[in-house]
């Protein structure tokens, strides 16, 4: 019974705690493809974020998701660190297209909504 009464004053202590407010939605997303002799195609995407951020809420890195498929399952392809808001993906293939979208991550730990997919052919 100790135990019982324990787990309901953690969960209300939890309850009690101001919601954490997310960060800025990502503003638009941008992306082109480059080729090099050297290194081979890449995709170089730019984005930027609404402003301004809300009160207290600071973004320290953004997540950049990828597809393979218009509306299909997306995965974290990488994390940017600190404010960098250019992501270049040096793992695209010749002849594929791929969708991406990025979302903000705030030092309060909450990520945004995602942002407008964009989508990119590597000929």
């Amino acid at each position: 019974m100790k135990t019982l009464l324990f787990v309901i004053a953690l969960c209300t202590l939890v309850y009690a705690q101001e919601p954490k407010q997310p960060p800025p939605n990502i503003d638009s997303v941008t992306v082109d493809w480059n080729e090099n002799a050297i290194t081979g195609h890449t995709a170089t995407l730019r984005w930027s974020e609404q402003l301004p951020e809300p009160a207290g809420i600071t973004v320290n890195k953004y997540r950049v998701w990828r597809s393979r498929t218009s509306g299909g399952l997306f995965k974290v392809k990488s994390s940017t660190s600190g404010g960098a808001t250019t992501y270049v993906d040096n793992t695209v293939v010749s002849g594929k297209t791929y969708w991406y979208y990025v979302t903000a991550l705030a030092t309060n730990g909450i990520e945004s909504g995602p942002s407008s997919s964009v989508a990119v052919t590597i000929p």
